[in-house]
């Protein structure tokens, strides 16, 4: 069944909303996530900022529950050693908010489509433990970066992802470089880079 167009629905407390509509044309990106077998993922817009819709069948209706952003370029300001996407936001409407339906779209951008996903600029609590969630997925891997070439592979502590010296990677020393993310599939070419800056970079400290 094709949806002819997406309902208008409450995303947040600012009341910001979100419309669009699918077509015959409109593809289908992923349908198949695990233990979400009623969801649906379609690229309501492409280009450098491109624009996701999650959709719920229910009976014979489907309606958008979430909706997720990428931003295609790469960054100036952040080491981004290979190809990706940087995830501009996720907005879930009240109803499916806290199930862990961003992390379980994410999980499956990187697993099916082998997506490299970037994670710059400020986090969200909920980022934080998105990103920490993700780095406990079996075949992915989570790194952390900083130019000019610094890739390590960050700490899970019970305070979250930790750089291996114990920092908090979100507290940047505004002199420096910021730090910022990526998660990879662990079969893919990018991980294999990735691996190989681990293994050529200098101690932290030193």
């Amino acid at each position: 069944m094709l949806v002819s167009e997406l309902e208008r629905f409450r995303m947040d407390p600012q009341q910001t909303y979100v419309a669009g509509k699918i077509t015959r044309q409109t593809p289908a990106i992923l349908s198949n996530i695990p233990r979400w077998p009623r969801l649906a993922v379609y690229q309501l817009r492409t280009g450098d900022t491109m624009l996701f819709g999650v959709t719920e069948t229910s009976g014979s209706r489907r309606k958008l529950v979430a909706t997720i952003s990428l931003n295609a370029y790469q960054s100036p300001k952040f080491f981004q050693p290979v190809e990706g996407f940087d995830v501009n936001f996720t907005k879930v409407i009240p109803s499916h908010q806290g199930q862990g339906l961003g992390l379980a779209v994410y999980r499956e951008f990187i697993l099916q489509l082998q997506w490299n996903l970037y994670a710059t600029g400020s986090h969200s609590l909920g980022g934080e433990k998105l990103w920490r969630r993700l780095s406990q997925t079996p075949g992915i891997t989570v790194y952390c970066l900083r130019k000019p070439r610094t890739v390590v592979e960050p700490v899970l502590t019970s305070q979250g992802l930790r750089l291996p010296d114990g920092t908090d990677f979100y507290d940047t020393d505004p002199d420096q470089a910021p730090w910022s993310m990526i998660a990879v599939n662990d079969s893919s070419p990018a991980n294999t880079i990735l691996k190989s800056l681990v293994k050529n970079a200098k101690p932290m400290g030193s």
